[in-house]
């Protein structure tokens, strides 16, 4: 008898989880959705993450302690099969070092609307010619381009997205790249 009520009761207690697991809501809905995509505020928290990095790095203590460096934010390519807009990466990145106080950026209203216009990637020139003649009536000392790529691991349930936003400073006075950083974002 006692034997009968525990696998009554073990009975019970499996189909209460087998309801309680089918009743769950499987569907992804539209705000669901859009949390695993990129958006606007990741864009601000990865550019703020990215650029934390960048100033911490050599090739900003190592400039000069005369002036701030000048530095220009070129574009930023967008390898994911999504469409991430990519100049408000830019943009953030731009205003977290504006704001950080440490760089400055080129002062002339027709320069910086040149660049605003023109942006340009490193893989958008030939070769490092063109890149300096670019580079050169801007009158910068560095120049920032880089790419956003997209990982989906789609093995693991739920599907992981991992965006990952990788930069690159050149120096423009010989062309050198002084300083490669990614940041990942998870999704």
């Amino acid at each position: 008898m006692l034997k009968n009520i525990i696998i009554f009761l073990g009975q019970l207690v499996l189909i209460q989880i087998f309801i309680s697991c089918s009743s769950a809501d499987t569907t992804e809905t539209n705000n669901g959705l859009e949390n695993k995509l990129w958006n606007e505020n990741d864009s601000e928290m990865i550019a703020d993450s990215i650029v934390s990095k960048l100033l911490l790095s050599e090739w900003n203590t190592k400039f000069t302690t005369k002036r701030k460096p000048k530095i220009i934010v070129g574009s930023i390519e967008d390898l994911t099969n999504e469409k991430i807009d990519t100049d408000v990466i830019a943009k953030n990145i731009e205003r977290s070092l504006i704001n950080s106080g440490d760089v400055t950026f080129i002062s002339s209203k027709s320069n910086r609307e040149m660049v605003r216009n023109d942006r340009k990637n490193k893989n958008d020139f030939d070769d490092d010619i063109e890149l300096k003649k670019y580079l050169e009536p801007l009158k910068s000392d560095f120049f920032i381009s880089g790419n956003v790529k997209l990982n989906v691991d789609s093995i693991s349930i739920p599907k992981k997205n991992e965006y990952k936003l990788t930069l690159e400073i050149i120096k423009t006075k010989d062309l050198k790249s002084v300083f490669i950083t990614s940041q990942t974002l998870n999704k």
